[in-house]
């Protein structure tokens, strides 16, 4: 509700003209006007508590159109994440925590956005902290602003209301912005600012002391980036990203994977066994009237099967039927568990002493959500693909999008197919390598054994600097046979590293290659550049390989020619060069991980339909783990395909984490090429430059 003197001091704004009302509100802001009475909450919980306000239940005719207050009652694992922001704001009687971020990533419609919003009232209207909230574009600013943020919590607060003023705000050097979104708070002696903005194009006249970003999800991570730059004034300088979960290795899920991996885990009164609920789903559900009595009646309790029914063992005891009863059961002997008392526990939690927590909460984890709900919704997902897809994300908080050919159970399966270690003793088969280079560089080699059955045997990242000394020695004690490496962004690297490993570093005279015309060019020992008469060029003999993505259409195959340079002495030579599909490169990787379960159907002369992934993956062990659980992520971030806007899938996405699949990539090309090592030491090319024949002879 706003009040009657707020209502007069507006209109008079409006009267005085926009100079006028710029000059009245830095007044405003200075201190000039009258002091506004505000009432104190020490806490972020507290606030919650005693002022926010949510929409009321739309299915209760008494609440139904009302505004209702927040309660904690069914949401009981919101306490957690609660007491984290006042601890991070220092509300606990300690220091703000400098540099702190805090990712929750959940289902949809338990309170995220009334936690972001409150949030926002609350560290602006009682700690005057200047606060930031990023939208993907400018375009849901307004609707934010004017159907959220504006009836559910600032016409909700006429103490608020009375603080705030909307669409201007005031930079630190005094200069006024209007601006669809911004705002300023002032109590009469202190004073801040609060922004809704778009990431499309990031504010860089605004600074503030927390960043909240929604959405994150759609947020280009190249803008995302900004975001941090506009707290550096601060001396607290939190973020705090709230979204849904969509796609597995960027967004929302890198948040959550990157911070400390805060899940819930519901306690069996009778077994103790600790659960959480989306990673058992769906077989934590139970119906209820099914085994009340002893423990081994519980114990054969029906369950939700992934095909949507209700089973006890092979049996199918029942169907969904609206009006049922459901409840979660512990997974190993039956009880039922309390929703109410969740517990949280992170799964990295080496995390936590940095200050960068990460929350993941399913509609599970919510008492206030009814279970025939969660039970209805799971039966209409398993007979359509798309509601699959919105049920895993906004029920159980977990990524899935048919944009992205690969996830992790796909990952660990290649790992179940054969058990081995990395670097496995060289048993005769072939081996490739790939180089996706960079400031940092990252290496991947495998084994060909057949078509149907390769091999990961290496995986390594590499400062720029050191590789030249490490990949000859990954090339010699692996017993890789070639290797492709990328020719951008750091060229001179990539073609001094090819010259080396072709031998070719040290010669004296460079041959001229012919830019037409058919000709051979003879390195010794049986390496050598060819050109045909129609223009074919291909390469014999050669180990490594730069690759440049030049085929702008699927289709056109892999060329090889060469890539020709002015050396540091002015002379021109050139090193064995690949030019080929991007699209089709990355592709290639991501089907070998495919079976006919993901539709991937690849028959293979002499062995028929593929049933297995044809690439296989180590074992996970040690110290090691951290860098496959990155090789994994790479893989699956990668993986992800552009939409237009008709839902049709494009080029696999750029601009994340993605080295190792490209590494990779690079180890098949390697592979295609199927180069050899060349063990004899470097010998004074030989050119030939033949005239073409003429007809008839």
């Amino acid at each position: 509700m706003i009040t009657s003197t707020q209502s007069q001091r507006r209109g008079q704004m409006r009267r005085m003209g926009s100079s006028s009302a710029t000059a009245a509100l830095s007044a405003s802001l200075h201190g000039d006007a009258r002091r506004v009475q505000v009432p104190t909450r020490h806490s972020f919980a507290e606030f919650l508590v005693r002022d926010a306000k949510v929409p009321g239940d739309p299915s209760n005719e008494k609440t139904r159109g009302t505004h209702q207050p927040f309660t904690f009652v069914g949401r009981e694992a919101l306490h957690e994440i609660v007491a984290t922001v006042d601890m991070v704001l220092g509300n606990f009687g300690g220091a703000p925590i400098k540099d702190a971020r805090i990712s929750l990533a959940g289902g949809a419609q338990f309170g995220k956005t009334v936690l972001q919003h409150s949030l926002m009232a609350y560290a602006t209207g009682q700690r005057f902290r200047s606060t930031l909230m990023f939208l993907p574009d400018i375009g849901l600013v307004a609707d934010m602003v004017q159907t959220k943020f504006r009836p559910n919590v600032v016409d909700q607060l006429p103490w608020f209301a009375d603080m705030i003023h909307i669409g201007v705000a005031v930079t630190a050097s005094g200069r006024s912005l209007h601006r669809l979104g911004a705002f300023s708070v002032t109590d009469g002696v202190r004073r801040c600012i609060g922004m809704f903005a778009g990431l499309g194009k990031v504010p860089t006249s605004i600074s503030g002391d927390i960043a909240l970003e929604d959405e994150v999800d759609d947020i280009e991570p190249k803008h995302e980036k900004f975001v941090e730059g506009r707290l550096g004034a601060s001396d607290l300088r939190f973020i705090f990203r709230i979204g849904t979960q969509r796609v597995h290795g960027r967004g929302m899920n890198k948040a959550w994977r990157d911070g400390s991996q805060g899940v819930i885990e519901l306690a069996c009164p009778q077994c103790k066994h600790r659960q959480n609920p989306e990673d058992a789903f769906p077989g934590i559900v139970c119906k209820r009237g099914e085994g009340r009595g002893t423990r081994d009646e519980q114990s054969k309790r029906a369950r939700l099967t992934y095909a949507g029914d209700f089973r006890v063992g092979d049996e199918v005891v029942a169907n969904y039927e609206p009006g049922q009863s459901y409840f979660l059961g512990c997974v190993r002997c039956g009880a039922e568990l309390d929703r109410t008392k969740p517990e949280w526990t992170h799964r990295k939690p080496d995390q936590l002493s940095r200050h960068n927590w990460s929350f993941r909460l399913s509609q599970l984890g919510i008492g206030a959500i009814e279970l025939s709900k969660i039970v209805r919704q799971w039966v209409e997902a398993v007979e359509d693909d798309e509601k699959m897809i919105v049920f895993r994300c906004d029920v159980l908080g977990l990524p899935r999008s048919t944009a992205q050919k690969l996830e992790p159970d796909i990952i660990d399966r290649a790992r179940t197919v054969e058990v081995y270690e990395p670097a496995p003793p060289i048993t005769g088969a072939q081996r490739f390598a790939g180089l996706d280079m960079g400031q940092r560089c990252w290496f991947t080699a495998r084994e060909v054994h057949g078509p149907a059955r390769k091999r990961i045997v290496w995986a390594e990242s590499i400062p720029l600097h050191q590789v030249s000394l490490r990949v000859p020695y990954l090339m010699h004690w692996l017993g890789i046979g070639a290797l492709c490496i990328d020719q951008m962004p750091e060229t001179k690297e990539s073609r001094s590293l090819a010259l080396a490993l072709n031998g070719l570093t040290q010669r004296p005279i460079w041959p001229k290659i012919p830019p037409t015309g058919r000709c051979v060019v003879s390195f010794g020992d049986g390496r050598m550049f060819r050109r045909d008469e129609r223009g074919v060029e291909t390469w014999t003999g050669m180990r490594a390989f730069v690759v440049r993505f030049d085929r702008k259409k699927t289709g056109m195959g892999i060329d090889q020619t060469i890539d020709l340079f002015t050396d540091a002495t002015g002379r021109e030579i050139g090193v064995p060069m690949l030019q080929c599909n991007r699209f089709e490169s990355v592709d290639g990787v991501v089907r070998e991980f495919l079976t006919p379960k993901e539709g991937e159907f690849d028959s293979i002369a002499a062995h028929g339909l593929r049933q297995d992934p044809a690439i296989r993956l180590p074992r996970v062990i040690g110290t090691a783990a951290k860098l496959w659980e990155e090789f994994d992520a790479h893989h699956i971030a990668g993986s992800e395909r552009d939409k237009d806007e008709t839902g049709e899938l494009g080029e696999y996405v750029d601009g994340v984490p993605n080295h190792y699949l490209f590494a990779n990539a690079y180890s098949r090309l390697a592979e295609i090429i199927g180069g050899r090592v060349v063990r004899q030491p470097f010998q004074q090319a030989r050119v030939e430059i033949r005239k073409p024949r003429r007809a008839g002879v």
